[in-house]
Protein backbone atom coordinates (compact mmCIF):
# COMPACT_ATOMS: atom_id res chain seq x y z
CA UNK A 1 0.00 0.00 0.00
CA UNK A 2 0.95 3.68 -0.41
CA UNK A 3 0.83 4.52 2.82
CA UNK A 4 3.88 2.18 3.77
CA UNK A 5 6.13 3.84 1.68
CA UNK A 6 8.91 5.85 2.86
CA UNK A 7 11.24 8.31 1.38
CA UNK A 8 14.71 6.99 0.74
CA UNK A 9 13.59 3.19 0.53
CA UNK A 10 14.33 1.59 -2.19
CA UNK A 11 13.46 -1.83 -3.53
CA UNK A 12 15.23 -5.10 -5.63
CA UNK A 13 12.79 -4.49 -8.32
CA UNK A 14 10.89 -1.63 -10.25
CA UNK A 15 7.57 -0.44 -8.52
CA UNK A 16 4.33 -0.40 -11.28
CA UNK A 17 1.71 1.53 -11.18
CA UNK A 18 -0.37 -1.46 -13.19
CA UNK A 19 0.83 -4.62 -15.51
CA UNK A 20 1.99 -2.05 -18.19
CA UNK A 21 3.31 1.59 -16.14
CA UNK A 22 6.41 1.47 -14.40
CA UNK A 23 6.68 3.98 -11.20
CA UNK A 24 9.97 3.85 -10.55
CA UNK A 25 13.03 1.71 -11.61
CA UNK A 26 14.69 -1.16 -9.12
CA UNK A 27 16.95 0.38 -6.98
CA UNK A 28 15.70 4.07 -7.05
CA UNK A 29 14.71 5.94 -3.68
CA UNK A 30 11.38 6.68 -3.34
CA UNK A 31 11.32 10.57 -2.60
CA UNK A 32 7.95 12.49 -0.75
CA UNK A 33 7.51 13.88 -3.97
CA UNK A 34 7.24 10.61 -5.37
CA UNK A 35 4.46 9.45 -2.94
CA UNK A 36 2.58 12.97 -2.95
CA UNK A 37 2.04 12.51 -6.60
CA UNK A 38 0.77 8.64 -5.87
CA UNK A 39 -1.88 10.68 -3.15
CA UNK A 40 -2.77 13.03 -5.98
CA UNK A 41 -3.17 10.51 -8.98
CA UNK A 42 -5.19 8.93 -6.36
CA UNK A 43 -3.09 5.99 -6.01
CA UNK A 44 -3.63 3.80 -3.27
CA UNK A 45 -1.67 0.37 -4.57
CA UNK A 46 1.74 -0.23 -6.36
CA UNK A 47 3.05 -3.43 -7.21
CA UNK A 48 6.20 -4.71 -6.67
CA UNK A 49 7.68 -8.41 -6.15
CA UNK A 50 11.23 -7.43 -5.39
CA UNK A 51 12.55 -6.61 -1.41
CA UNK A 52 13.67 -3.41 0.28
CA UNK A 53 17.58 -2.57 -0.64
CA UNK A 54 19.54 -2.81 2.40
CA UNK A 55 22.26 -0.15 2.43
CA UNK A 56 22.77 2.95 0.01
CA UNK A 57 20.80 2.14 -2.68
CA UNK A 58 22.05 2.81 -6.62
CA UNK A 59 22.24 5.88 -7.74
CA UNK A 60 23.09 7.80 -10.97
CA UNK A 61 25.11 10.47 -8.86
CA UNK A 62 28.83 10.13 -8.20
CA UNK A 63 28.47 8.25 -4.57
CA UNK A 64 31.56 9.96 -3.60
CA UNK A 65 29.31 12.69 -1.19
CA UNK A 66 26.43 10.50 -1.00
CA UNK A 67 27.76 8.30 2.91
CA UNK A 68 28.13 12.41 4.31
CA UNK A 69 24.77 14.11 2.57
CA UNK A 70 22.02 14.32 4.96
CA UNK A 71 18.52 12.74 4.15
CA UNK A 72 17.50 16.08 2.50
CA UNK A 73 20.42 16.66 0.33
CA UNK A 74 20.20 13.22 -0.91
CA UNK A 75 16.18 14.02 -1.52
CA UNK A 76 17.21 17.25 -3.57
CA UNK A 77 18.92 15.06 -5.92
CA UNK A 78 16.86 12.60 -6.43
CA UNK A 79 14.28 15.64 -7.18
CA UNK A 80 16.58 17.14 -9.79
CA UNK A 81 16.66 13.70 -11.77
CA UNK A 82 12.77 13.62 -11.23
CA UNK A 83 12.96 16.95 -13.20
CA UNK A 84 15.12 15.93 -15.90
CA UNK A 85 13.22 13.34 -16.56
CA UNK A 86 9.91 14.77 -16.47
CA UNK A 87 11.56 17.70 -19.10
CA UNK A 88 12.07 15.51 -21.67
CA UNK A 89 9.31 13.16 -20.93
CA UNK A 90 7.03 16.61 -21.49
CA UNK A 91 9.06 18.05 -23.86
CA UNK A 92 7.02 17.74 -26.94
CA UNK A 93 3.83 18.76 -25.39
CA UNK A 94 6.01 21.87 -24.21
CA UNK A 95 6.80 22.75 -27.27
CA UNK A 96 3.00 21.99 -28.97
CA UNK A 97 2.16 24.55 -25.63
CA UNK A 98 4.62 27.31 -27.48
CA UNK A 99 2.82 27.53 -30.28
CA UNK A 100 -0.65 27.74 -29.23
CA UNK A 101 0.25 30.12 -26.75
CA UNK A 102 1.88 32.18 -29.24
CA UNK A 103 -0.95 31.77 -31.65
CA UNK A 104 -3.77 32.70 -28.61
CA UNK A 105 -1.95 35.70 -27.31
CA UNK A 106 -0.85 37.26 -30.62
CA UNK A 107 -4.90 37.45 -31.37
CA UNK A 108 -5.62 38.51 -27.59
CA UNK A 109 -2.66 41.83 -28.79
CA UNK A 110 -4.46 42.37 -31.99
CA UNK A 111 -7.94 42.12 -30.49
CA UNK A 112 -7.77 44.35 -27.52
CA UNK A 113 -4.96 46.86 -29.51
CA UNK A 114 -7.99 46.95 -32.19
CA UNK A 115 -10.66 47.92 -29.27
CA UNK A 116 -12.60 44.69 -30.37
CA UNK A 117 -14.84 42.53 -27.60
CA UNK A 118 -12.18 39.94 -26.07
CA UNK A 119 -13.06 37.35 -23.64
CA UNK A 120 -9.95 38.10 -20.69
CA UNK A 121 -11.22 34.81 -19.41
CA UNK A 122 -8.62 33.29 -22.16
CA UNK A 123 -5.69 34.98 -20.86
CA UNK A 124 -6.34 33.76 -17.23
CA UNK A 125 -6.59 29.98 -19.21
CA UNK A 126 -3.37 30.61 -20.70
CA UNK A 127 -2.13 31.47 -17.61
CA UNK A 128 -2.78 28.33 -15.85
CA UNK A 129 -1.83 26.19 -18.86
CA UNK A 130 1.77 27.85 -18.89
CA UNK A 131 2.21 27.03 -14.98
CA UNK A 132 0.79 23.65 -15.60
CA UNK A 133 3.64 23.06 -18.49
CA UNK A 134 6.00 24.38 -15.58
CA UNK A 135 4.68 21.05 -13.34
CA UNK A 136 4.79 18.97 -15.82
CA UNK A 137 7.75 20.36 -17.36
CA UNK A 138 10.07 21.56 -14.31
CA UNK A 139 12.86 22.26 -16.81
CA UNK A 140 10.86 23.73 -19.70
CA UNK A 141 12.52 26.97 -19.34
CA UNK A 142 15.88 25.77 -20.62
CA UNK A 143 16.79 26.75 -23.73
CA UNK A 144 17.59 23.56 -25.15
CA UNK A 145 13.44 23.15 -24.45
CA UNK A 146 12.82 25.83 -26.77
CA UNK A 147 11.97 24.37 -30.51
CA UNK A 148 13.34 27.44 -32.56
CA UNK A 149 15.39 30.50 -31.80
CA UNK A 150 12.87 32.74 -33.34
CA UNK A 151 11.96 36.06 -31.17
CA UNK A 152 8.89 38.49 -31.46
CA UNK A 153 6.67 40.64 -28.65
CA UNK A 154 4.42 37.66 -27.70
CA UNK A 155 7.13 34.68 -27.56
CA UNK A 156 9.04 37.40 -25.59
CA UNK A 157 6.44 37.81 -22.68
CA UNK A 158 5.53 34.09 -22.68
CA UNK A 159 9.02 33.24 -21.79
CA UNK A 160 9.95 36.04 -19.48
CA UNK A 161 6.21 34.53 -17.64
CA UNK A 162 8.29 31.00 -17.35
CA UNK A 163 11.26 32.79 -15.53
CA UNK A 164 8.74 34.86 -13.66
CA UNK A 165 6.55 31.87 -12.48
CA UNK A 166 10.19 30.42 -10.98
CA UNK A 167 10.48 33.50 -8.80
CA UNK A 168 7.31 33.86 -7.53
CA UNK A 169 7.48 30.08 -6.61
CA UNK A 170 10.99 31.12 -4.79
CA UNK A 171 8.91 33.30 -3.15
CA UNK A 172 6.23 31.34 -1.96
CA UNK A 173 3.18 32.78 -3.77
CA UNK A 174 0.36 30.27 -3.90
CA UNK A 175 -0.92 29.05 -7.53
CA UNK A 176 -3.66 31.71 -7.83
CA UNK A 177 -1.25 34.35 -6.94
CA UNK A 178 1.19 33.24 -9.57
CA UNK A 179 -1.54 33.00 -11.82
CA UNK A 180 -2.46 36.39 -11.68
CA UNK A 181 0.81 37.34 -11.75
CA UNK A 182 1.88 35.38 -15.05
CA UNK A 183 -1.33 36.93 -16.45
CA UNK A 184 0.00 40.47 -15.66
CA UNK A 185 3.19 39.17 -17.58
CA UNK A 186 1.18 38.08 -20.43
CA UNK A 187 -0.34 41.48 -21.30
CA UNK A 188 2.78 43.31 -20.37
CA UNK A 189 3.73 44.07 -23.53
CA UNK A 190 0.50 44.85 -25.33
CA UNK A 191 1.56 48.67 -25.94
CA UNK A 192 4.26 47.20 -27.97
CA UNK A 193 1.76 47.09 -31.07
CA UNK A 194 1.88 50.48 -31.00
CA UNK A 195 5.63 50.88 -32.21
CA UNK A 196 5.88 50.48 -36.05
CA UNK A 197 8.30 47.27 -36.67
CA UNK A 198 10.82 49.45 -38.87
CA UNK A 199 11.71 50.84 -34.71
CA UNK A 200 11.73 47.04 -32.82
CA UNK A 201 13.23 45.32 -35.52
CA UNK A 202 16.36 48.12 -36.23
CA UNK A 203 19.27 46.87 -36.49
CA UNK A 204 21.15 49.99 -35.77
CA UNK A 205 21.11 52.17 -32.35
CA UNK A 206 18.16 53.89 -31.76
CA UNK A 207 17.70 57.81 -32.19
CA UNK A 208 16.20 59.78 -29.49
CA UNK A 209 13.00 60.03 -31.10
CA UNK A 210 12.68 56.35 -31.75
CA UNK A 211 13.22 55.57 -27.57
CA UNK A 212 10.70 58.76 -26.41
CA UNK A 213 8.48 56.03 -28.81
CA UNK A 214 9.38 53.15 -26.98
CA UNK A 215 9.01 54.80 -23.45
CA UNK A 216 5.26 54.96 -24.26
CA UNK A 217 4.74 51.75 -24.12
CA UNK A 218 3.87 51.18 -20.36
CA UNK A 219 1.45 53.53 -20.20
CA UNK A 220 -0.04 52.76 -23.76
CA UNK A 221 -0.77 49.03 -22.56
CA UNK A 222 -2.11 50.14 -19.17
CA UNK A 223 -5.26 51.95 -20.55
CA UNK A 224 -5.39 49.34 -23.18
CA UNK A 225 -6.04 46.93 -20.72
CA UNK A 226 -8.04 49.20 -18.31
CA UNK A 227 -10.18 50.58 -20.45
CA UNK A 228 -10.74 48.16 -23.39
CA UNK A 229 -9.87 44.88 -21.75
CA UNK A 230 -11.55 45.56 -18.34
CA UNK A 231 -8.73 43.59 -16.62
CA UNK A 232 -8.15 44.05 -12.89
CA UNK A 233 -5.77 46.53 -11.66
CA UNK A 234 -3.47 44.69 -9.95
CA UNK A 235 -2.60 42.78 -13.62
CA UNK A 236 -2.66 45.54 -15.54
CA UNK A 237 -0.33 47.71 -13.20
CA UNK A 238 2.49 45.19 -14.57
CA UNK A 239 2.45 46.89 -17.74
CA UNK A 240 2.65 50.20 -16.42
CA UNK A 241 5.34 49.65 -13.85
CA UNK A 242 7.72 46.66 -15.51
CA UNK A 243 10.12 49.21 -16.89
CA UNK A 244 10.66 51.19 -13.91
CA UNK A 245 13.85 50.64 -12.03
CA UNK A 246 15.00 50.61 -8.24
CA UNK A 247 16.44 53.53 -7.65
CA UNK A 248 13.35 55.69 -9.62
CA UNK A 249 15.63 56.03 -13.15
CA UNK A 250 13.25 53.90 -14.83
CA UNK A 251 10.29 54.78 -16.86
CA UNK A 252 7.35 56.61 -17.72
CA UNK A 253 7.08 57.64 -14.09
CA UNK A 254 10.37 57.15 -12.51
CA UNK A 255 9.24 55.41 -9.51
CA UNK A 256 11.56 54.12 -6.68
CA UNK A 257 11.06 50.31 -5.61
CA UNK A 258 9.05 50.94 -2.77
CA UNK A 259 6.41 52.46 -5.15
CA UNK A 260 6.39 50.03 -7.25
CA UNK A 261 4.10 46.55 -6.99
CA UNK A 262 5.63 43.10 -5.83
CA UNK A 263 4.13 41.43 -9.40
CA UNK A 264 6.21 44.38 -11.27
CA UNK A 265 9.55 43.81 -9.57
CA UNK A 266 9.18 40.22 -10.24
CA UNK A 267 8.42 41.14 -14.17
CA UNK A 268 11.48 43.57 -14.14
CA UNK A 269 14.09 40.92 -13.63
CA UNK A 270 12.69 38.05 -15.71
CA UNK A 271 11.74 40.36 -18.29
CA UNK A 272 15.11 41.52 -18.67
CA UNK A 273 16.79 38.48 -18.51
CA UNK A 274 14.78 37.12 -21.12
CA UNK A 275 15.94 39.77 -23.24
CA UNK A 276 19.09 39.59 -22.40
CA UNK A 277 19.29 35.49 -24.06
CA UNK A 278 17.35 36.38 -26.43
CA UNK A 279 18.91 37.28 -30.17
CA UNK A 280 18.03 40.98 -31.17
CA UNK A 281 18.01 43.17 -34.23
CA UNK A 282 20.95 44.51 -33.09
CA UNK A 283 22.99 42.14 -30.97
CA UNK A 284 23.42 38.18 -30.84
CA UNK A 285 22.03 36.41 -27.72
CA UNK A 286 24.02 36.06 -24.41
CA UNK A 287 24.89 33.15 -22.26
CA UNK A 288 22.40 32.70 -19.48
CA UNK A 289 25.41 33.14 -17.55
CA UNK A 290 26.42 36.28 -19.31
CA UNK A 291 22.54 37.52 -18.06
CA UNK A 292 23.11 36.64 -14.75
CA UNK A 293 26.09 38.25 -14.13
CA UNK A 294 24.51 41.39 -16.07
CA UNK A 295 21.72 41.24 -13.74
CA UNK A 296 23.59 41.49 -10.82
CA UNK A 297 26.02 44.39 -12.03
CA UNK A 298 22.76 46.10 -12.42
CA UNK A 299 20.92 45.05 -9.31
CA UNK A 300 21.89 47.76 -6.98
CA UNK A 301 20.35 50.63 -9.18
CA UNK A 302 17.65 48.38 -11.42
CA UNK A 303 16.14 45.24 -9.14
CA UNK A 304 14.92 44.74 -5.73
CA UNK A 305 17.74 42.91 -4.29
CA UNK A 306 15.30 40.66 -2.25
CA UNK A 307 14.02 39.52 -5.65
CA UNK A 308 16.91 39.25 -6.99
CA UNK A 309 18.49 37.28 -4.93
CA UNK A 310 15.90 34.73 -5.02
CA UNK A 311 15.94 34.56 -8.51
CA UNK A 312 19.88 33.91 -8.17
CA UNK A 313 19.38 31.39 -5.64
CA UNK A 314 16.45 29.48 -8.07
CA UNK A 315 18.84 29.57 -10.55
CA UNK A 316 22.02 29.54 -9.88
CA UNK A 317 25.12 32.25 -11.45
CA UNK A 318 25.35 29.49 -13.94
CA UNK A 319 21.58 29.17 -14.47
CA UNK A 320 20.15 25.56 -14.91
CA UNK A 321 20.53 24.80 -18.60
CA UNK A 322 24.24 26.60 -19.00
CA UNK A 323 27.09 24.59 -20.35
CA UNK A 324 30.21 24.64 -18.31
CA UNK A 325 33.50 23.95 -18.23
CA UNK A 326 35.17 22.87 -15.13
CA UNK A 327 38.72 22.83 -13.33
CA UNK A 328 38.99 19.12 -14.41
CA UNK A 329 38.43 20.13 -18.20
CA UNK A 330 35.29 18.18 -17.95
CA UNK A 331 32.26 19.91 -19.67
CA UNK A 332 28.56 19.28 -18.54
CA UNK A 333 24.94 21.30 -18.64
CA UNK A 334 23.99 22.57 -14.94
CA UNK A 335 21.16 20.63 -14.01
CA UNK A 336 20.56 22.24 -10.24
CA UNK A 337 20.54 24.81 -7.91
CA UNK A 338 21.79 25.20 -3.97
CA UNK A 339 20.22 28.19 -2.98
CA UNK A 340 23.21 28.96 -0.49
CA UNK A 341 25.87 28.31 -2.59
CA UNK A 342 24.80 29.66 -6.11
CA UNK A 343 28.76 29.09 -7.20
CA UNK A 344 28.25 25.58 -6.70
CA UNK A 345 25.46 23.71 -8.67
CA UNK A 346 24.84 20.53 -9.71
CA UNK A 347 26.23 19.41 -13.14
CA UNK A 348 25.04 16.70 -15.30
CA UNK A 349 28.41 15.82 -16.99
CA UNK A 350 28.57 15.76 -21.22
CA UNK A 351 32.28 15.04 -21.50
CA UNK A 352 34.88 13.50 -19.36
CA UNK A 353 38.30 14.78 -18.53
CA UNK A 354 39.37 13.85 -21.29
CA UNK A 355 36.60 15.51 -23.83
CA UNK A 356 35.47 12.00 -24.16
CA UNK A 357 31.80 11.87 -24.41
CA UNK A 358 29.65 10.06 -21.74
CA UNK A 359 27.58 7.56 -22.36
CA UNK A 360 26.03 6.68 -18.61
CA UNK A 361 24.54 9.43 -16.48
CA UNK A 362 26.93 11.04 -14.06
CA UNK A 363 26.63 13.76 -11.77
CA UNK A 364 28.78 16.25 -9.91
CA UNK A 365 27.39 17.87 -7.17
CA UNK A 366 29.91 21.16 -6.21
CA UNK A 367 28.58 21.82 -3.04
CA UNK A 368 29.82 18.49 -1.79
CA UNK A 369 32.78 17.81 -4.62
CA UNK A 370 34.79 20.74 -3.14
CA UNK A 371 38.06 19.78 -5.50
CA UNK A 372 36.18 20.90 -8.69
CA UNK A 373 34.85 24.21 -9.89
CA UNK A 374 33.79 26.14 -12.95
CA UNK A 375 35.92 27.75 -14.68
CA UNK A 376 33.77 29.00 -17.58
CA UNK A 377 30.19 29.20 -19.38
CA UNK A 378 30.07 27.87 -22.90
CA UNK A 379 27.69 28.09 -25.92
CA UNK A 380 27.19 24.47 -26.72
CA UNK A 381 28.42 25.04 -30.88
CA UNK A 382 31.58 26.48 -29.78
CA UNK A 383 32.43 23.16 -28.01
CA UNK A 384 31.14 20.81 -30.71
CA UNK A 385 27.80 19.50 -28.86
CA UNK A 386 24.44 18.06 -29.71
CA UNK A 387 23.23 19.56 -26.70
CA UNK A 388 19.66 18.50 -27.29
CA UNK A 389 19.87 15.05 -28.70
CA UNK A 390 23.04 13.91 -26.23
CA UNK A 391 21.07 15.39 -23.34
CA UNK A 392 18.29 13.36 -24.44
CA UNK A 393 20.40 10.20 -25.18
CA UNK A 394 21.60 10.26 -21.53
CA UNK A 395 18.14 10.66 -19.93
CA UNK A 396 17.38 7.58 -21.56
CA UNK A 397 19.17 5.61 -19.18
CA UNK A 398 18.48 7.86 -16.31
Amino acid sequence: MVNTLKPGTAYSKPLYLDQDNVFLKANEKITQSDIERLAKWNISYVLCDGEVVKGNPKTSFDDSFLESASDEQQKSLQEIQANLKATYKNKSSFQSFMMEAEKSLTEAYTEIYNKKPYQISLIRNLAEKLTDQLNQCPYCFMPVCFPNNRVNVVLHVITASLYGSILANALGYSRPRINELVQGMLLMDIGMQEIPEGILNKPEPLTDSDKKRIQRHPIMGYQLLTQEAKVKNVIATVSLEHQEHYDGTGYPRALKSDKVSEFSKIAQIADSFTAIIENKPYRKKKLPYEAMKELLALGIYRYDPKFLKEFLGALSIYPIGSVVELSDNSVGIVVGSVKEKPMRPVILLMRDESQRKIDKPRFVHLLHQTDKYILKAHSPVDLGLMLEAELAALLKVL
